[in-house]
């Protein structure tokens, strides 16, 4: 097994527990110990675990500072689940934003179906999967920013004051209990705060893991919101929305 590969193992072996021992590691992966000591010394230094009683641990996975193929691993079956509940709120011939997360990338395969839709994003992964579809994408452009493959920076904050969108589908990092929404990326958060402002419906998709957590930026509170997008329905404050329905153990918060 190629180091690289084990080394993308062994993130995924720690995303389903919260510590693992080198042993374990070791024994799971069919490597050294001191191979195994050596992959996990090289990935604390990459910062994506810490090391600790002779194992490691994992950081904060919804991190965008983590590559995306690694963050997109993570809680997929659920991240699945939302788009296809959020995927309702489409109507044909609508205007879309959809933004660079790895939770709204599963959004596409559930859009198919929907004619005449216009889609803007600044994700790579997103662009990868319209081509193969008859929308109408458009791509912001701008910097690119390995870790979330992705564009942002003021050019492609520039580029979405064109569009009159009507629906943007977004995550980010954290939802705390008083309904604070954050994000590890500044550059990310200042382009979703430049697509709220052209859009007529705001949509936030959140799974369980990012409840209760805070990150260093603002991009909105759930009073910001039109719909809330989630797979738990306490833990939070609901009350800017009225109503509720529900699929697959997923919830649809609306303010309308």
């Amino acid at each position: 097994m190629l180091k690289e590969e084990r080394q993308e193992k062994i993130i995924r072996f720690l995303q389903e527990r919260d510590y693992c021992s080198a042993t374990l590691l070791s024994k799971t992966f069919y490597a050294s110990l001191p191979t195994i000591r050596r992959d996990l010394a090289e990935l604390e230094k990459k910062g994506f675990i810490n090391r600790c009683r002779g194992g490691a641990i994992l950081l904060d996975n919804n991190r965008t500072d983590i590559p995306f193929p690694f963050r997109l691993s993570t809680h997929a079956p659920e991240k699945n689940q939302l788009c296809l509940l959020a995927s309702t709120l489409v109507r044909d011939g609508d205007v879309l934003f959809i933004d660079e997360s790895s939770t709204t990338q599963h959004m596409v395969e559930w859009i198919r179906h929907r004619q005449n839709l216009t889609v803007i994003t600044n994700s790579i992964a997103v662009c990868n999967m319209l081509y193969q579809t008859d929308m109408k994408t458009y791509c912001t452009g701008g910097c690119l920013q390995n870790s979330s493959c992705s564009f942002v920076g003021r050019q492609a904050e520039r580029y979405v004051t064109e569009f009159n969108v009507d629906l943007v589908f977004f995550s980010a990092s954290s939802l705390n209990a008083e309904g604070l929404i954050t994000d590890y990326s500044e550059e990310g958060t200042h382009l979703r705060q430049a697509v709220f402002q052209h859009a007529r419906k705001k949509v936030f998709l959140c799974d369980h893991s990012k409840l209760g957590k805070n990150a260093a930026y603002k991009v909105c509170t759930l009073h910001d919101l039109d719909y809330l997008v989630t797979d738990f329905n306490e833990g939070t404050d609901f009350s800017a929305f009225p109503q509720v329905s529900t699929k697959n153990g997923c919830y649809l918060f609306s303010k309308s």
